[in-house]
C-alpha cells in the first residue's frame, strides 16, 4: 500500500527511533527502505548493528547519485509513496487508514502532510506570534485545504516536503525521474531543492489529519549543503549520540514529551535515552 523511504546520515541512534516510531505508530501496511550515508568506520559499524536490528527494512548505503532512488520508485507496486528523514518521529498514532487513502486522493490533492494539523500555530518554536492558517474542510479525521490561499513556502503551501507528506506513487514517479535526469538526487537536502521547481505541476490541494502525527526535531546537524536552524533548545552532539549507541542505549520513545505547534520543533531526545 505504502512505500516509505527514510534519508539517513551519522545519526543511527535517531534513525533507530525514527524507525521505532514507524512501526509503532503507523498502522498502514507499508514497505520500508533506509537510504544512508557514513563518514567514519565507526558510523559504519553502527549503522550495520542497526540493519540487524531492523531487518523488517532495507538499508541501502549511499545515493548513487539518485540511482537507488528512482529504481525504488519504479519498481514499487505501492499506490502511495512517503518520505522521511532520520530525525522525523512519528510521535502518535496516525489514524489514517489505507481506505482513507483511497478516499482523501479521489480529492486530487497534491499530498496528505502528517507533520501539518490544527495544532500547527506556530512557524517557528521559539515565537509566540501565531501562524497564518488557511481555511479548511474536515470530515472529523482529516481536513482539505486550497494551499494556494496561503503564501509560497508556508507550511500549508508546500506540498512536496521529505517531512512525512504522502504522495500518489504515479503522480511523485516522473517528478523523481525528471530530477535524476538532471542528475539533482546526490544529496536529500538538493532532492528538496529541486522538487520545488513543480510547484505549479502539482494539484493545488492538500490534505492532513487534524492533529499531526509526524514531526521534525532538528537536534543537530550533519551536512553543510544547506546552513539549517538546529540545537537551539535542546542540542544533541551526533558524536555524543553515537556513543551512546555503541554503549547499547537507545531513545525511548515513551519518555519523550511532545506539546507539538510547529512542523520543526526541537524535542528533548536526551531525556528518552535509556
Amino acid at each position: 500500500m505504502l512505500t516509505i523511504v527514510i534519508f539517513s546520515k551519522d545519526r543511527p541512534l535517531q534513525l533507530d527511533l525514527t524507525l521505532k516510531s514507524v512501526e509503532l505508530n503507523l498502522e498502514i501496511p507499508h514497505t520500508c527502505y533506509v537510504i544512508y550515508d557514513t563518514s567514519n568506520s565507526r558510523q559504519e559499524n553502527a549503522y550495520d548493528r542497526l540493519i540487524c536490528e531492523h531487518r523488517n527494512c532495507t538499508f541501502i548505503q549511499g545515493l548513487n547519485n539518485g540511482m537507488c532512488l528512482e529504481f525504488i520508485l519504479l519498481s514499487t507496486k505501492d499506490p502511495f509513496f512517503m518520505l522521511l528523514t532520520d530525525d522525523n518521529i512519528v510521535y502518535k498514532k496516525v489514524k489514517t487508514t489505507d481506505q482513507d487513502l483511497r478516499h482523501i486522493f479521489s480529492r486530487d490533492i497534491a499530498s496528505l502532510s502528517l507533520r501539518l494539523g490544527l495544532n500547527i500555530t506556530k512557524n517557528d518554536q521559539t515565537s509566540d506570534k501565531r501562524y497564518a492558517r488557511p481555511e479548511t474542510e474536515s470530515d472529523g479525521i482529516h481536513i482539505v485545504w486550497n494551499r494556494m490561499q496561503m503564501t509560497a513556502g508556508s507550511y500549508w503551501n508546500y506540498p512536496l516536503s521529505l517531512d512525512g507528506h504522502i504522495f500518489m506513487t504515479s503522480m511523485i514517479r516522473p517528478i523523481i525521474s525528471d530530477i535524476y535526469r538532471q542528475n539533482c538526487l546526490s544529496h536529500p537536502n538538493k532532492i528538496e531543492q529541486m522538487l520545488q521547481r513543480y510547484f505549479f505541476e502539482v494539484p493545488s490541494y492538500m490534505a492532513s489529519e487534524t492533529t499531526s502525527c509526524i514531526v521534525n526535531s532538528p537536534n543537530n546537524r550533519v551536512q553543510e549543503l544547506v546552513k539549517n536552524w538546529h540545537g537551539r533548545i535542546f542540542p544533541a552532539n551526533p558524536d555524543c549520540l553515537l556513543l551512546e549507541y555503541e554503549s547499547g542505549r537507545r531513545i525511548n520513545l515513551e519518555k519523550l514529551k511532545f506539546n507539538v505547534t510547529c512542523p520543526h520543533q526541537e524535542i528533548n531526545i536526551l531525556e528518552g535515552i535509556e
